[in-house]
């Protein structure tokens, strides 16, 4: 199952749409509205931009291991980590938007994972 961030379907969308116009085919209206809906939540329109972006912090996240086990984050949180998190996001507020992530210490939420969001929506933002 894949989990997908609004900045990834995003730039999904955009390709498609860019290869129907390139057909000369016209994108259906729900189409349309949903890129419209995940651009205006993702905060940025530079496509390219943005897939560096979610490629970067991806990598970040899925990279990060927790305790003596390495336990990771699930590819759920990752995407509900995108969608969710503001650059002053607090670990109490993660955790209250993602239940799953109380398996973690405040620590590591707030040090590790929430750092990585943080920097690269501030590089982003640049």
């Amino acid at each position: 199952m894949v989990f997908l961030s609004n900045q990834e379907v995003a730039c999904i969308l955009e390709h498609v749409k860019a290869d129907r116009e390139k057909d000369h085919r016209q994108p259906p209206s729900m189409m349309l509205e949903s890129l419209d809906y995940v651009k205006r939540n993702c905060g940025v329109n530079a496509m390219t931009k943005i897939e560096k972006f979610t490629q970067s912090l991806r990598s970040r996240l899925e990279a990060l291991e927790h305790g003596a086990a390495a336990e990771k984050l699930h590819k759920y949180e990752i995407a509900a980590l995108f969608n969710l998190i503001q650059t002053d996001s607090e670990a109490s507020e993660a955790t209250e938007l993602i239940p799953s992530l109380k398996r973690f210490d405040s620590e590591f939420i707030e040090q590790q994972v929430l750092e990585a969001c943080q920097k690269e929506m501030e590089e982003l933002m640049i």
